[in-house]
Order: structure tokens, then sequence, then C-alpha cells
């Protein structure tokens, strides 16, 4: 008989935010950095690592197929977004709601023929307004950061980012509305 174990690897963090992100105003204050070909998450302040905040995460199956562009890709977004609200009693333990799409979604989606021009008009009017896109266009939404409540090392969620649920706690704490989130496919 032969019997596999898994382990999972150790995050593996830069100690300080990455260039281009650290000289961008955006990340100005604390700042959520998700690699997805790293499979981390790490929260900065200014561009310093905040200690105790370099997680493993899982991610949709389709997580480094490129950015999210439709409902039901199976990919988690790339770009600039925010934190936009805390979930206390989510399904998956507790969750923070990503402002997915950003206009430049909108505009990856438009040219993959995901949405209508009429579509891609509305999200553009809700983000300038500083509004939260609608969730329930052909392009997907309810991007959250949040738990694994069953423990899972794979990739597992439908485009969000999960970590486990300990880590979540932390990450709630400091995951005030407004925080920056930038998703890159790998780190520079």
């Amino acid at each position: 008989m032969i019997l596999t174990v898994l382990f999972a690897a150790a995050a593996e963090c830069p100690a300080t935010l990455p260039e281009p992100y650290a000289s961008d105003a955006r990340s100005a204050g604390r700042t959520f950095l998700v690699a997805k070909a790293e499979r981390t998450l790490a929260v900065y302040e200014g561009d310093q690592l905040v200690d105790g905040t370099c997680f493993s995460t899982q991610l949709g199956p389709g997580g480094d197929d490129g950015p999210k562009t439709r409902r039901g890709d199976l990919k988690t977004p790339e770009g600039w977004y925010r934190l936009t609200h805390r979930n206390p009693n989510s399904s998956y333990y507790r969750s923070l709601g990503v402002s997915y799409p950003n206009a430049d979604d909108v505009t990856r989606s438009l040219a993959e023929g995901a949405i209508t021009e009429d579509t891609a008009a509305s999200l553009r009017a809700s983000i300038a307004r500083g509004q939260r896109a609608s969730q329930g266009t052909a392009m997907g939404g309810d991007i959250f950061i949040h738990g694994n409540p069953w423990g899972s090392p794979f990739d597992w969620t439908l485009g969000c980012v999960a970590v486990m649920n300990d880590e979540m706690d932390v990450l709630y704490r400091l995951g005030d509305p407004g925080t920056s989130v930038i998703i890159v496919a790998s780190l520079p």
C-alpha cells in the first residue's frame, strides 16, 4: 500500500510591496496583495509586510488561465480593486467583498463578447460614480476573499480567494471597506 501525504508549502511573500505597486498612489495605506501563480495573499502597511499576514490561498480551478471575463469561467480576477464590505455570516466562514468588476475588467469582457455595449456602459457608469458594479451580468461577480471551512488545499472556489479560517480571522480584522486589493498573475 502506498500512502501519499500532501503537505501545504509555507507561503513566501516579499518583505516589501513590489514595484510598481509600492509607488502607485492606490496602494497608500493598507494593501492586500494576491499573487495567483504563487498562491499567496499578503497584507502591507505602506510598503512593509504586516507581520503574520503571508498566507497560502486557494483560487478558482481556472485561476492561472488569465483574468476573469465571464460568469462560470472559474477564474480569479486580475487588477486593482477595493474591499467593499464585510460579511461575518458567510457560507465560507467569513468574507470580504472585492469590487470586481473594475473598468479594465469591463473593457476585457466587452472585447471578448461576454457583455454588450449597453451593459458595459451601465457598468462603467456605476464604477465612475464609485458604486459597486452590478454583480448579475454575464461577466460574473460576487468575488470575495473568504475562509475555507473544509480546509481544502486544492483550488476549489468559483473565482474567489480562499484562506484557512484562522487566517481569515486576521484578514477580517485588517480588511476595512475601502482597503486596496491588488490581484496579479504573478509577482514581478
